[in-house]
Order: structure tokens, then sequence, then C-alpha cells
């Protein structure tokens, strides 16, 4: 009978080893390594991938802590780039603000020239200070 009950227990122990592997591998390895994945697609610029909170424990806020992070920098990469669209924007205008300049700047004083000095000096002029040829 002793033997019977050493043996039973042995396999009631057995069992619950791995009964408590299992959990242990369902509530602490698998969430790490979502967050693992969460964060190996971060590093490739997949800033819209989340991770289901799957506890109120140290794993849960640090599921919730990656998911504020993976948001935030998808923010900032949005406003970025809304930035870098009004910059290229402003540029375009600025260009052609800098031609249209170049036209009424230049162009009415080789008109002085021609009356002061000739044609010949309002080509001087204007191809000595052209901004084009800087």
């Amino acid at each position: 009978m002793c033997a019977n009950t050493a043996l039973a227990l042995l396999v009631c122990a057995y069992y619950w080893r791995v009964y408590c592997r299992c959990l242990t591998s369902r509530n602490i390895i698998r969430p790490i390594q979502e967050l693992l994945s969460v964060f190996k697609n971060m590093a490739q610029g997949d800033f819209t991938r989340t991770v289901k909170k799957s506890s109120e424990d140290e794993i849960g806020q640090l599921q919730h802590a990656s998911n504020e992070t993976v948001s935030q920098l998808h923010s900032m990469i949005q406003d970025v780039d809304g930035v870098i669209s009004k910059v290229s924007s402003s540029a375009v205008n600025m260009a052609t603000l800098a031609e249209d300049t170049d036209h009424f700047y230049y162009k009415p004083l080789a008109g002085f020239w021609v009356l002061a000095g000739g044609v010949d000096r309002a080509m001087q002029y204007c191809n000595a200070r052209s901004p084009t040829d800087t």
C-alpha cells in the first residue's frame, strides 16, 4: 500500500509540474514573446501593431506601456511627415517667389540701362546681376 501511495504522489507531482509549466508558459513566456515581436516590428518601421493586454500584473503593465509607446511614436512620425510636407511646399513657393523677384527686379533696371547707356550696357548689367549665374 505504501508503494502505491508513493507512486500516486509521484504521478500527481509530475502532472502538477506540467500544469504549472503550462501556466507559466501561457502567462509569462507567451506575452513576452508577443512584446518582442512588436518591438522587432518597430525596429523595421511598423508602428501600427499593438499587443492585447493579458493581465493586470507587471506583464500587463509592460504590455500597456509598449502599446502607448507604439502609439506615441506613430503619432510623432505622422507629425514629422506633415512638417516635411509643409517645408517642401514652402520651398517650392520660395523658389517661385525668387524667380518672380528676378523678373521684377533685374529686368526693369535693364530698361533703365537701355535709356542711360544703350543696349550693350543693359545686357552687361543683366548678365552681371542675374542670380542664376551664381
